[in-house]
């Protein structure tokens, strides 16, 4: 009897000890860093590590021929390392003053930009009690306009975490997110409009028998397939036209082309006319052999000497073939394997 009593005051104590144990490890939950216990922090997601070193985002401006392009956007919530006892509220800013320290440690040289040509939707954020994180989130962008008129370079934006009000400090090892900016010269950059829209309304011819390339395999985003002009049955010589609708009148600024894999069927001669209403069409650029690229997989970006406002446009291919060690060997088809436009504001 008493070894029973003995044994059930032992489980007793056991269960006592598990359940104080338990309770008093939930109360306790944290996830520090090496002296940061207790403190609130900032860290992006490990995908966001240039070199090896974390909390950085990196972005590219390039300025075009049509104006700088190539924005960016991030976003991050602010932490603790443990459930706050109480709200806390973490306040963020730019601090310049620690540039020159980041380019000594990463033997870097970044620049310094104003910090006018960011965008915070805000710069404070709260952590709300027994929470480890806030529920809303710091984005930061670039201001367009201003970023246009930055010079060609790198620079560096350290975001810090600068204050906390609530009874925490701040940590010490993660209370910085680096934002890197380069801005490169890059006159033919402008990035091709978004084409999922768009329609072949029209073209001279197509193969569909012999093989799978109609006009739209222009448009589906994909190199492999190909329009190519009928051969099987018939074989027209050029001209070969191929119209596109874009959906919407825009202000067209250039347009591109990408040849097929094996490079024949290339233009040699080209024709560019627009419409804004399919009706009145304006001729607005004719290039040679010369000017334009052959081979496989060949890029052609040509920019208007103006913008044009077009909703369509409609590329005659007035030669087609291949080059072959300086010799031109004309073709009566025509290949491509997409095409695009330039569009302002698109």
């Amino acid at each position: 009897m008493n070894v029973q009593k003995i044994g059930n005051s032992l489980l007793g104590l056991f269960i006592m000890c598990f359940t104080t144990l338990f309770v008093s490890c939930s109360k306790d939950e944290a996830y520090d860093f090496p002296g940061d216990s207790g403190k609130v922090y900032v860290r992006m997601q490990t995908s966001y590590t240039v070199n090896s070193v974390a909390n950085v985002a990196e972005f590219t401006v390039r300025k075009t021929l049509n104006g700088a392009f190539g924005n960016g956007t991030i976003s991050f919530p602010v932490r603790s390392t443990m459930p706050v006892d109480g709200e806390i509220r973490a306040l963020f800013d730019v601090d310049n003053s620690l540039i020159e320290t980041y380019n000594a440690i990463h033997q870097t040289d970044y620049q310094k930009m104003n910090s006018d040509i960011l965008v915070f939707n805000k710069k404070d954020l709260v952590i709300g009690s027994g929470s480890m994180q806030s529920e809303e989130e710091i984005v930061v962008s670039f201001d367009e306009e201003k970023t246009e008129t930055l010079e060609v370079g790198k620079y560096l934006v350290p975001i810090k975490l600068v204050n906390v009000e609530g009874g925490m400090e701040i940590s010490s090892n993660w209370n910085v997110i680096y934002l890197i900016l380069e801005v490169v010269d890059d006159p033919y950059g402008f990035p091709a409009a978004d084409k999922t829209k768009w329609t072949v309304i029209d073209c001279s011819s197509e193969e569909t028998e012999a093989e799978n390339a109609p006009a739209s395999n222009v448009l589906d985003g994909d190199i492999s397939t190909i329009w190519h002009t009928e051969y099987d049955k018939n074989q027209p010589n050029p001209p070969h036209t191929i119209t596109i609708d874009m959906g919407e009148v825009g202000n067209m600024v250039g347009f591109c082309y990408t040849t097929r894999s094996s490079g024949s069927g290339c233009p040699l001669g080209l024709k560019v006319e627009v419409s804004a209403n399919n009706v009145d069409w304006e001729e607005v650029a004719t290039y040679g052999d010369d000017e334009l690229p052959t081979g496989g997989s060949a890029e052609c970006k040509k920019f208007f000497e103006e913008q044009k406002a077009a909703r369509y446009f409609r590329l005659t291919i007035t030669k087609a073939g291949q080059k072959y060690w300086g010799s031109i060997y004309e073709s009566h088809y025509a290949c491509l394997a997409e095409v695009g436009a330039f569009l302002l504001n698109k």
